[in-house]
């Protein structure tokens, strides 16, 4: 249930959350297409982030009203995200790249070339970037997917 925000985010022409979830389409689409270590941290970044901007808050905030009063459907988002393992995922890696930690965590890896797993839309030069294994746009549609739901609801 999609509700724009009273306050603008201010953050030139990215005024609230669905500004930001546009450009995150954007860069799902072309990462499709061309994968890229430049897409790829765009992504994590900006999936993670993106909940708290429709959450208006972060943890701490949350957490605190959680415990004395009930949460707003943009707040309860940001829960419903965390219960995904994608988005654990997604947010592991992201606070892996920016805060520089070197070991722990999932396996990650870059890879060339089709395999036979591979969609037949792939170039035969493809690059991969695998978490653990799994091609990182598997882990990025679902999350994508429960944004969109949350932008563009049923009914």
């Amino acid at each position: 249930m999609y509700a724009q925000a009273s306050v603008g985010i201010d953050l030139f022409e990215l005024g609230e959350p669905l500004d930001l979830f546009k450009e995150i389409q954007a860069a799902a689409a072309e990462y499709e297409r061309a994968p890229s270590s430049r897409l790829l941290l765009f992504l994590l970044f900006a999936l993670n982030h993106l909940r708290e901007w429709i959450a208006n808050a972060g943890f701490e905030v949350l957490e605190s009203k959680r415990q004395s009063r009930g949460l707003e459907p943009n707040e309860l988002l940001f829960y419903e995200l965390w219960t995904m393992e994608e988005f654990r995922l997604i947010n592991s890696l992201c606070n892996r790249s920016k805060h520089h930690v070197t070991r722990g965590g999932s396996k990650t890896s870059v890879t060339q070339g089709m395999t036979c797993n591979s969609p037949c839309t792939d170039s035969l030069g493809q690059t991969y970037y695998r978490i653990d294994g799994v091609d990182s746009r598997a882990v990025f549609a679902p999350v994508i997917r429960k944004y969109w739901e949350w932008f563009h609801p049923a009914g």
